[in-house]
């Protein structure tokens, strides 16, 4: 049978009184892997969940029902429905013979939870300072959108939220932004939770300002600034590492990242696998 989880609250949180406290897990047993071929029922912002791994993947299945004891009843059923399949070998990777009817979940999921769900699918795989780009998002719908659902934005909002984005942030830095959202409806619409995506042209219309190509350093310039490092008081020791950057061209966090065990015996060769941003190190696959 599926065990039961709150993914929000502490265990002290949890209403024992709908269910015995033998059937939910705490906090540190929710960081555990389940038992190989287990789903597992969560409370997820007061509504139910299934969460299991298959074949090496991770799968999310948003019910969209509230939190209580006759809804818990219809997703054990579930679970055990999935549980089943997969015992079989006939289980579904596309999770559409899994879903209940999608019209009234549709009309229920908010701009926000929508991205937020969008948001736990991916942050497994996902560095900090990607993260920081979808909470950013959440941050705009919270202003924008409030509680309106997704499935009630058209592409006249979207162009709109769009427009009021470009006063907020570079138009570069909407255009990324942008494609996360339109991936987001993307992945809305996999799972049911919206029918039409109002983003998918919209980043179309941003056209990056024009940027002066860079002007590189002549041999002459470049030497002249190690000279200037090398000869002065305060800053004479930086004069190495500005050298290697001119030397390598690898960039400002490649440089601080890098470690003695990257350098081959000989000196000869640099490996750059990995690099600093914001006290994170990021390693490239």
């Amino acid at each position: 049978m599926a065990r039961v989880s709150d993914a929000t609250k502490k265990p002290d949180e949890i209403n024992s009184g709908s269910r015995s406290l033998s059937q939910f897990v705490s906090q540190s047993q929710q960081k555990k892997k389940a038992a190989k071929g287990t789903v597992v029922v969560q409370i997820f912002k007061e509504r139910l969940r299934l969460v299991w791994s298959y074949a090496g993947k991770r799968y999310f299945l948003y019910l969209g029902l509230p939190d209580s004891k006759t809804n818990r009843i219809v997703a054990d059923q579930k679970a055990r429905q999935i549980e089943g399949d997969m015992a079989t070998g006939n289980f579904d990777p596309t999770l559409k013979k899994y879903k209940f009817e999608a019209v009234s979940r549709r009309s229920q999921i908010s701009a926000v939870a929508l991205f937020e769900q969008f948001t736990e699918s991916k942050a497994k795989y996902l560095a900090t300072p990607t993260l920081a780009k979808y909470a950013a998002i959440v941050g705009y719908f919270k202003q924008c959108f409030g509680d309106n659902p997704a499935s009630a934005i058209a592409e006249v909002d979207a162009e709109a939220f769009t427009d009021w984005l470009l006063t907020q942030i570079e138009p570069i830095t909407a255009k990324d932004r942008l494609a996360l959202i339109k991936a987001c409806w993307r992945w809305g619409i996999e799972q049911d939770l919206v029918e039409s995506n109002p983003w998918k042209e919209i980043s179309k219309r941003i056209k990056p300002a024009p940027k002066q190509p860079p002007k590189p350093f002549s041999r002459e310039e470049m030497g002249a600034i190690v000279h200037a490092f090398r000869s002065d008081r305060y800053y004479h020791h930086y004069a190495d590492y500005v050298e290697f950057l001119f030397g390598t061209g690898c960039r400002t966090g490649e440089a601080i990242g890098l470690k003695w065990k990257h350098v081959s015996n000989d000196c000869s060769t640099v490996w750059i696998g990995e690099s600093l941003s914001r006290k994170v190190c990021i390693k490239r696959k």
